[in-house]
Parts: structure tokens; sequence; C-alpha cells
């Protein structure tokens, strides 16, 4: 039988039709080109929020040059969910590799620090990102006798017959709405401790930070149950107490005009020693003063304070109360405001009016900060931007 001799021709026409059926030569689909792999990376990613306030972060999802296929990401964690003691996250369409995640945080969402986690998804590939949330939630102890304390609710709320009185009504913009709430103190005669008292300290540790304030006068103090009480709240991890009271200052004996030192005397009363103790260990008091007011005068942003782009703080004078402060020496205690004061030689002096101490309680971890003027006593329209400094340094 004759054989057709294999030509140069017929050759490349085998090659072509062995290739038409899947040999090695065979080109790739069209989309299964490139690398599908990435790394994710958030800026922030720890952060503060309020119950019931929301918070962004910037996901990056970073590809290679050859990139293929489409990152999709998902927020995972225990504390994820829709209803109001979870966190809800939403992210936002993909710009220039990046993602901005709207972090909702539920207005019953118990304070803390919650783990959460960014699934970065591209088919088989998987990629994880830790996020780390701290949630805050604050209580306002209204203590300042105005009209509202008079008859204070069985659960504590201000009188709602009454009108608040304009240290209430500024005391609730220090703080955004829905991240607070308010404990009112009842008014009542010093005597009747179980009547005058504020909270107790289950009820204080299920907040991160506790704003209490009595207002420009000199009669209702926090009585010692309560000084035991925020000695005890503070000792839990990261909380901050903010104490505006001049009236514990002028209710301590011997206080008024004359410095007095915070080392216990062998003739001081048990109400007094503690008292001293509080202020020394939990602000970082070495010596005070109460002092009244008859002229208007200034504080003062402390020398190096980071509180100095604040300016100082106009207060009126008329026998407004205030406590002035010698800080121990201590890296943790700082001066953050002072005021000219007369000390107990009857010579003009600095004294502060606002004093920190941080690494407070036996965790080391939280903060007390001791403000000597009320902001009912304060003029000048930066007040706010002072309270908001002290919250959040």
């Amino acid at each position: 039988m004759h054989k057709a001799p294999v030509t140069a021709l017929s050759l490349a026409f085998l090659t072509a039709a062995l290739a038409g059926c899947g040999g090695a030569n065979t080109t790739p689909p069209p989309g299964n080109t490139g690398d599908p792999d990435f790394t994710l990376t958030a800026a922030p990613s720890a952060l503060t929020v309020y119950a019931g306030q929301s918070a962004t972060t910037s996901i990056r999802v970073a590809r290679p040059a050859n990139p293929r296929g489409t990152v999709t990401l998902s927020l995972e964690g225990a504390a994820v969910g829709t209803t109001p003691e979870k966190i809800s996250g939403t992210f936002a369409a993909q710009t220039g590799g990046a993602s901005t995640l709207t972090l909702n945080v539920g207005a019953t969402v118990p304070v803390g620090t919650y783990p959460l986690t960014v699934r970065g998804t591209n088919g088989a590939t998987s990629k994880t990102l830790g996020l780390q949330v701290k949630v805050e939630k604050w209580l306002l102890v209204d203590a300042d006798r105005s009209a509202n304390n008079w008859n204070v609710t069985s659960s504590h709320q201000p009188d709602p017959q009454a009108p608040a009185s304009p240290l209430d009504e500024f005391m609730k913009t220090v703080l955004p709405a829905q991240s607070f709430d308010i404990y009112a103190v009842k008014n009542g005669d010093m005597t009747d401790t179980a009547v005058v008292a504020g909270p107790d300290a289950a009820t204080l540790r299920r907040y991160t930070g506790v704003i209490w304030y009595t207002g420009d006068q000199d009669y209702q103090r926090p009585t010692a149950g309560d000084l035991a009480n925020l000695r005890t709240y503070l000792n839990e991890d990261q909380r901050k107490v903010l104490l505006l009271s001049p009236a514990l200052i002028l209710n301590l004996p011997g206080a008024a005009n004359v410095f007095q030192t915070t080392d216990p005397e062998a003739d001081d009363p048990a109400s007094l020693t503690q008292s001293k103790a509080f202020l020394k260990d939990l602000f970082g008091v070495a010596g005070y003063n109460g002092q009244y007011a008859a002229a208007a005068y200034q504080v003062t942003p402390a020398p190096g304070s980071d509180a100095a782009a604040l300016g100082p703080v106009a207060v009126r004078g008329g026998n407004s109360v205030r406590g002035a402060f010698v800080p121990v020496t201590d890296a943790q205690v700082r001066s953050d405001y002072t005021t000219q004061i007369v000390n107990a030689h009857n010579e003009p002096a600095t004294g502060s009016v606002v004093l920190r101490r941080t690494g407070v309680g036996t965790k080391h971890t939280s903060t007390g900060v001791l403000v000597g003027v009320s902001p009912d006593a304060m003029t000048s329209a930066n007040k706010l931007d002072l309270l908001r400094h002290l919250i959040h340094p």
C-alpha cells in the first residue's frame, strides 16, 4: 500500500489539531491568570466608642501586581450582631484599595473591650485581621443641690417636675447623647448619710467613667461611704473619676483659707483621716485649702500642661467656692490648671485647681481627676473644652 510522505505542512496541521484537543499548549481561559493573594491592615486597629454611638476605621486591602478575583470583607466576633446589646459593622465600597468600616455600638452594650475580626475572602483564599473596640459609658452624678434634687425618683433620676439647673444642662453637653446615665443625689441633711449618699460600688462598676459634680455650694459633699465606693470603683481596670467638688474641700475641718496637709495627724478624727487618704491616693493631693473668692479671677494652664492650647478660664467672684491643692511629688501626678491664692503664711502663692493622677487603684490603670472650681462658677465659653479635655486628654 502506498503511503503519502509526511510533509512539513501536514506535520504542522497535525500539531494544531492536537493542540485543539487539549494538549500541553492549551491557552488558559480568560480570568484564570493572576494572583488571588492579599493582605489586610486597619488604621486605626483599636477604637474607643461610646455606647449608642458609631466610629470608623479604614480597612486597606493590598493586592499583588497581577491580582485575580475580588476580595469581599465581613465582620466577625461574639459581640457582632444587630440587636441593641451588640456591635454591627458596614463596609463601604473599596476605593483605591481601602474600605471604610463603620462600627455601630448598640445602646445597651456593656462597657469593656471587645475583640472583633475582619475577614477577607477571595475564592479559596481567606485572611483575617483583628480589631479592638473599647465601649465606654459614663455616669453623671448630679449632686448640686438644685431644684430637681429635692424629690428624686426611686431610681435616682432627677425630679421630673422640677427644672434642671443651668449646671445640670451644661453637664449634659460634655458627653455625647446616649453615652451617659444620670444618678441624682437627694438633697438632705449631711447627718442623714443614707439619704444623701451617691451610687454604690456595684452601680459605679457598670461605667467606664464617673463625673461627680456638687456645684458652687459648700455644704453637701460626698459622704464617707461615697469616698469608699469611689476608691473601690477605681480598683477596676481602666476606670476614671472626674470629681468637681469644692464642697469636698470646704467641708474638711480647718480647710478654709489655711493649707492643710494630707498626712495624718494624731488628733484627726477617723472621717478626716479617710478624706485625707482619699485625696492623696486617688488624686495626688499633698495639701489643700478651701477658699471663698470675693473677686473674679482666672484659672490658668500650668506650665507644660497639655491643656495650654485651651487658654485661661475666667471664674466669677461673689464668694464663689474653690479648692486649691499642692500636688505630691510623683511622675504620675500633674497639675493641669492653677490659680493665685493666699497661702498659710498670708502670702501670695500658686495653687492647683485641677489635679490628675494616673496609675490609680490596685491594677494601677485608673485615673482620678480633681477639680476645685465648679463649672457653674466659670464664665468663659472654653469651660466646655476644658471639661472635655479632662475626660479625654
